[in-house]
């Protein structure tokens, strides 16, 4: 019998390694073990005390929020509806294909901004502090930063067989973190040290061209047959730290509830601050990079100053 937390027989042969799981780390210890070093974890108890854990199922959001209207997508095109109509859709998907191999990939309600379309629930988690300070959620980036706002918290749900439409690396070499609220995920993540093997997009280089982490094309990729690849099943509960530049997707296994976040402080700062230019002095210009290089270089230095007590209290 597989344990609980082991990926399904079809999901195996990708995977090399499991991502480490932790639990009662204090913030030093995450502080140095992981977020310094830039090495992603499993937290089995981040979100200890959530109440979104023991309320937001399927059944919640369909009564709660019948009407709410929320985007949903299907590969990289997107599509209105409600939230009632959604998780009727969700349902009978995945009722249909239980047990099944997903052929077709389903819709998919993922990266809703949790404060614009249900600010309702925003006192049914807390942001752990290993993932504070925030830098994107402070002046000047919280109002020039594109990201700011989607920061703290977006909410993805879906059926058996939905993901994200590509293997990638967070955008801006953000940090991340993802809490599996209800239903399993199975993730996979890959280092940047393995970067050679990922076939960048030239039009995206933060998009990987190989088609599938679990069976990938070799005859296209042959390359990708060295990548180092980790996997595991997110169970409820349990919060995936995804450090700046690693590879990853996901996809869930069962209809699936999650909650992830974005974040910059002085670990991640200096790689967010050489590959992001802000909207105010997007264009071309001499005179629009050094001002953009200029606030960047403030911001990181104003909020460095500002958190040498987190660094403190992570060593107390």
């Amino acid at each position: 019998m597989a344990m609980p937390n082991a990926l399904p027989m079809d999901y195996a042969p990708a995977v090399r390694n499991t991502v480490e799981r932790r639990q009662n780390l204090s913030l030093q210890e995450f502080v140095n073990e992981y977020l310094f070093p830039n090495r992603p974890v499993i937290l089995t108890d981040a979100a200890t005390g959530w109440r979104a854990l023991s309320r937001w199922s399927a059944d919640f959001f369909a009564q709660e929020f019948r009407d709410r209207e929320v985007v949903m997508a299907q590969g990289k095109k997107y599509f209105k509806t409600t939230m009632g109509d959604f998780i009727q859709y969700a349902r009978i998907f995945a009722d249909v294909n239980r047990g099944k191999k997903v052929e077709n990939k389903p819709y998919y309600l993922r990266n809703v901004i949790i404060s614009r379309t249900f600010p309702e629930l925003l006192s049914d988690f807390k942001v752990h502090e290993f993932f504070l300070p925030n830098w994107l959620e402070r002046w000047p980036l919280k109002h020039l930063f594109s990201l700011g706002e989607s920061s703290s918290s977006e909410l993805f749900v879906g059926p058996q067989g939905a993901s994200v439409p590509v293997i990638h690396r967070d955008r801006f070499m953000t940090h991340s973190w993802l809490t599996q609220i209800n239903g399993r995920k199975a993730f996979w993540t890959v280092s940047p040290e393995e970067d050679g093997f990922m076939y960048q997009d030239p039009a995206d280089p933060d998009h990987s061209m190989v088609n599938n982490i679990v069976e990938p094309d070799l005859t296209r990729f042959p390359l990708f047959a060295e990548a180092r690849v980790m996997g595991t099943v997110l169970m409820p509960g349990e919060t995936v730290f995804i450090p700046a530049g690693w590879w990853h997707t996901a996809e869930c296994l069962d209809l699936s509830i999650s909650i992830s976040g974005n974040f910059v402080n002085s670990s991640n700062f200096s790689y967010f601050r050489d590959v992001t230019t802000l909207s105010a002095f997007a264009g071309a210009g001499r005179a629009k990079q050094i001002m953009n290089r200029a606030v960047l270089e403030a911001h990181g230095l104003l909020y460095g100053l500002m958190d040498i007590n987190y660094r403190h209290r992570a060593a107390s």
